[in-house]
């Protein structure tokens, strides 16, 4: 068997990889802001870039090789060496299995992705702006621990390493999980502290057990699908105010949902989680108003599952037979409540009825008083006519018999001439 020394083992890179490794601005997934004409600013000459001294300084660990046939150092620390710019000398070592390039001012990590071996990579706290070092197939398989958090991320996009059991991406700028589509053998996920607004892309990862979500501007979880092992959900400082096609979390056992936007307490009512133990619900706004304090209210929204911490206060016999008495007293005073306000219905309706009779009456009165008027007015015409109807007639009369007795006179008149 070869023994010999493998420390810095040469590989061929492969071609599909070549461009994006040594010009990985290429790969840079988010558009660039301003004006599309203007001209583009030129790269940063490195001022501390990493050198082959650096890197064999931070060799540690010399252990066999996975075929067993020499021996190769498999863990490299370059952590806090203030370092902007990552050699490709990275490439030529394979047999790395732990990576620690921490707190430095990288831009990317594209040369890792030949590191066949790799089981772990820190590189938090840098400046790392996409993660397309993690996008092509059949590389990093053995890989299982990510952290990139504190960087400058934007997306998370369709990830290949499907060995991954835990991704750290809290303290980045992400806006969109999208594109994510999950990964099979993930456990933990932690994107605390990104720009999120909601859920989408957060699907199918049948092993992820914890999910942290704290300090986003999420509104809602309905796009949580396929998480069906997943026992803590932290969605802590976000802008929820209602809950709306609950995701089905059958496994759930600790959620906190503290410091969002929730007004009634009716809300919580809607978290059916078989599993559910300890939730906490602290600085929401229905908190503002009078009630019976956090951990008896939720006692109450969820009696039916065995709550046994709210607010990582510790829920004991005493404070649910308090929620159960004080729900009891609260049916029995919404059923007064709903009586009174039948009561008051009927009266209302009552009144209204009586109202409208006594409205439909008067309209009545006022329109016979109505046709009475006109009755009397048509008779008053009606005698008025027939007065001056007789008055004419009179007049007319009169004119005809003084008519008549001057043609008597006249006559008498011509007589008497006669007899002279």
């Amino acid at each position: 068997m070869n023994n010999s020394l493998d420390d810095n083992s040469n590989v061929q890179i492969d071609e599909n990889l070549q461009d994006s490794i040594s010009n990985p601005e290429n790969n840079n997934s988010d558009s660039q802001l301003g004006d599309n004409n203007a001209e583009e600013e030129p790269p940063k000459e490195p001022q501390n870039p990493l050198k082959l001294d650096t890197i064999k300084k931070g060799l540690k660990n010399l252990s066999k090789t996975y075929n067993g046939l020499s021996y190769a150092y498999i863990r490299l620390d370059l952590k806090d060496k203030e370092l902007d710019d990552i050699a490709e000398d990275l490439n030529n070592y394979i047999h790395l299995r732990d990576v620690d390039l921490s707190q430095n001012k990288f831009t990317h990590v594209n040369p890792v992705v030949n590191m066949n071996y790799l089981v772990r990579l820190d590189a938090s706290k840098n400046e790392i702006n996409n993660i397309n070092a993690f996008t092509f197939p059949d590389k990093l398989q053995f890989l299982q621990i990510l952290n990139l958090r504190e960087n400058k991320i934007k997306e998370l996009s369709n990830l290949t390493t499907h060995s991954l059991t835990e991704l750290f991406l809290d303290n980045n700028v992400i806006k969109d999980c999208s594109n994510f589509k999950g990964l099979p053998n993930i456990k933990k996920l932690n994107l605390n502290q990104n720009k999120l607004i909601d859920c989408d892309g957060l699907i199918n990862m049948p092993n992820l057990e914890y999910l942290y979500l704290n300090e986003n501007e999420i509104k809602d979880i309905e796009g949580l699908k396929n998480l069906p092992k997943l026992r803590k959900l932290r969605l802590k400082t976000n802008k929820i105010e209602e809950f709306h096609d609950i995701p089905i979390l059958p496994q759930l056992e600790k959620l906190n949902i503290s410091e969002n936007l929730i007004k009634n307490f009716s809300q919580f009512s809607h978290l059916k989680f078989p599993r559910l133990k300890k939730i906490n619900v602290d600085s929401n706004p229905c908190f503002d108003e009078p009630n019976a304090g956090a951990k008896i209210e939720i006692l109450i929204q969820l009696e039916d599952f065995e709550i046994l911490a709210v607010n990582k206060e510790e829920v004991v016999i005493e404070d649910r037979e308090e929620a159960k008495k004080l729900k009891e007293e609260r049916i029995q005073k919404d059923k007064e409540e709903a009586e009174e306000r039948e009561r008051q219905r009927i009266a209302e309706e009552i009144e209204r009825k009586q109202r409208e009779e006594e409205e439909r009456l008067e309209k009545e009165r006022e329109e016979k008083e109505r046709l009475e008027r006109e009755e009397e007015e048509r008779r008053e015409r009606e005698e008025e006519e027939k007065r001056q109807r007789e008055e004419e007639a009179r007049n007319h009369n009169e004119e005809n018999e003084g008519d008549e007795n001057l043609s008597a006179h006249d006559e008498n008149e011509n007589y008497d001439d006669e007899e002279n």
